[in-house]
């Protein structure tokens, strides 16, 4: 059978990575600095028998939420074979490493043997949740065997973590659970994990990478995309461009602004443009008025003529005051597009028109009798 001798993972993580100025501490109980030696027994994860170790410690993040920018670890190689260690973070599954957030090094060549940190940096940058659980994993990538093995330095603060570890053939397949530490001090690992912290929901930001909700909107952090900050749709995520909501989350627009958005630019002649409506954050459906041939609205109401029609002339019918001859009333005006269009600006004018139609029935109905009279 091949073996793994995958002896001494001593890993004892002592991070110090430091991805920027602008990074911001996850977790650390580095302060203390790292110990001095290597103690066998102590942080050390041999193989016992003929078979390797994956281990595994575990960390809160408090603080706030962030993005993962890296982990430095203090990881040194015994041995001569510098590409075979496997770094993940993972979610915790009951106690247990979960899913994989990030593999932060496969087979990464470059591990000395001196106690030095080396940095691995983030490129997904998964998101640390406030008040979570996360682990970090060491196993090996190489089966055979090998006359390697790696150390985790560890800590001088004396401050503690939950720590397992896990048995592993020599294909590198897990054939025993997750058990707890049986080394002496095995859980005081260093471990030092920096990200960049997020914003709370109706912080002032400038893209969407800056926010715990992954959306910036309006120039806040928001609950949702919101319609990509533009103008003129009818949801806003701030007082300040409409929201009748809080600063934060996506609401519809206040009665002061919606009003005042045109949603939906007019379609052409016959079509009026739409306007946001209070309480709605979606657009009012379109509205188009069908066209005659002689310039007149279906609905345009009634048109004057020497019969007593409703624009007046010489046959003395009622004046209106609207352009387009139909009744004045602002709640169902009309106005001639010029090309043989009536828009209609209102949800249903047609009471209004039949109730100029009655009068202008009326005043011909007198001038009829008028000129019957001798």
């Amino acid at each position: 059978m091949r073996i793994l001798s995958f002896v001494a993972i001593c890993l004892v993580l002592a991070f110090a990575f430091v991805p920027g100025a602008a990074a911001d501490i996850v977790f650390d109980n580095t302060a203390g600095g790292l110990h001095a030696v290597f103690k066998t027994g102590s942080a050390e994860f041999s193989s016992q028998g003929n078979y390797a170790k994956r281990v595994a410690f575990q960390f809160t993040v408090s603080g706030g939420t962030y993005a993962l920018d890296g982990v430095g670890v203090a990881i040194v190689l015994v041995g001569d074979d510098h590409s075979a260690l496997k770094l993940s973070i993972t979610d915790d599954n009951s106690g247990e490493p979960g899913n994989v957030l990030e593999v932060l090094s496969d087979g990464q060549t470059g591990w000395i043997t001196t106690r030095t940190l080396v940095n691995l940096a983030s490129t997904s940058h998964p998101v640390l949740e406030d008040g979570k659980k996360y682990w970090i994993v060491a196993e090996p990538t190489k089966s055979g065997v090998t006359s390697y093995s790696y150390d985790w330095v560890q800590t001088n603060s004396g401050t503690s973590l939950p720590f397992i570890q896990q048995t592993l053939n020599d294909a590198g397949v897990a054939f025993s659970s997750w058990t707890g530490n049986t080394y002496s001090d095995s859980d005081r690992g260093g471990l030092k994990i920096q990200g960049t912290k997020l914003l709370a929901l109706g912080t002032v930001c400038t893209k969407d990478a800056d926010c715990v909700s992954n959306h910036c909107a309006d120039g806040v952090c928001c609950d949702t995309a919101c319609g990509g900050s533009d103008p003129n749709d009818c949801m806003a995520c701030r007082s300040d461009a409409g929201s009748g909501g809080s600063d934060g989350t996506c609401s519809a627009l206040t009665a002061v602004k919606a009003p005042m958005v045109e949603c939906r630019a007019a379609q052409g002649a016959c079509d009026a443009p739409e306007y946001c409506s209070t309480g709605s954050m979606e657009c009012p459906a379109s509205k188009v008025d069908a066209c005659e041939p002689n310039g007149n609205g279906t609905d345009g109401g009634v048109d004057g003529g020497v019969d007593g029609g409703m624009a007046g002339g010489d046959d003395g019918g009622m004046v209106s005051t609207d352009p387009d001859g139909g009744p004045g009333d602002p709640e169902s005006t009309k106005e001639s597009s010029g090309d043989g269009c009536a828009i209609t600006h209102d949800q249903d004018g047609t009471p209004a028109a039949l109730l100029m139609m009655l009068v202008g029935l009326v005043l011909a109905t007198r001038r009829v009798r008028s000129r019957q009279r001798p």
